[in-house]
């Protein structure tokens, strides 16, 4: 019977273990995902203080932007920068949100829900900004 209960005993203390190592296991990750069906994915696992950005977004005639949120905790930024013809056609990202220092939108996000921002028609990219450490998913779409 003694045997019985130590062999249970351990067995539990080794789930124990297993379980603890693998939440050690999990690394801070922020990632930013277009998707071909014109929506943007965002997933933090106890994401730090960070930045990252450059994925695009296309608004039609009479759509707005969708911010769909399930953060489980945390708060981000997101900023949508319109993208201007440039005069120099090849330009990169990076110059041509250099010429437009100003968003066209700037969302903090730091709860779950849904919000609906207008915006005039045309293609954007969005900056990230991770102000708290954060966990959740937040989708981005033009509806």
């Amino acid at each position: 019977m003694h045997k019985r209960i130590n062999t249970i005993l351990i067995a539990m203390l080794m789930a124990f273990m297993l379980v603890g190592c693998k939440a050690k296991d999990s690394k801070p990750s922020l990632e930013i995902i277009p998707s071909d069906d014109n929506t943007i994915s965002i997933t933090a696992d106890k994401a730090g203080i960070s930045g990252g950005g450059g994925a695009g977004i296309t608004v039609s005639d009479g759509q707005k932007l969708v911010i769909d949120s399930t953060l489980s905790k945390g708060e981000i930024q997101i900023r949508f920068f319109r993208e201007e013809a440039p005069a120099n056609p090849d330009a990169s990202v990076a110059e041509i949100l250099h010429t437009n220092d100003d968003p066209a939108l700037d969302v903090t996000v730091s709860a779950s829900g849904k919000t609906e921002h207008t915006v005039d028609p045309g293609n954007y990219t969005i900056m990230v900004n991770v102000l708290k450490t954060t966990t959740g998913t937040i989708i981005i779409s033009a509806k």
